[in-house]
């Protein structure tokens, strides 16, 4: 068996004979890739986050404080 790194399993691609490559990597960077998925995956949420990047471009944002209880 060889034993290697994380840093260097990162940059790897792992060559299946049956062309079933594969990829490590971490569980937060999984997970954070599922989440963008689902959230690219509904038109709703891709106009409102086009919508929010035209406002901040435009500097039609304003700065609000935390809500103090």
């Amino acid at each position: 068996m060889n034993v290697i790194s994380y840093s260097e399993a990162r940059h790897t691609i792992i060559h299946r004979r049956d062309g079933d490559d594969a990829v490590v990597m971490s569980l937060e960077s999984y997970n954070n890739l599922m989440e963008n998925l689902h959230l690219m995956s509904s038109p709703n949420n891709i106009r409102h986050i086009n919508e929010s990047i035209a406002q901040i471009k435009a500097g039609q944002t304003e700065e609000k404080g935390l809500i103090d209880e």
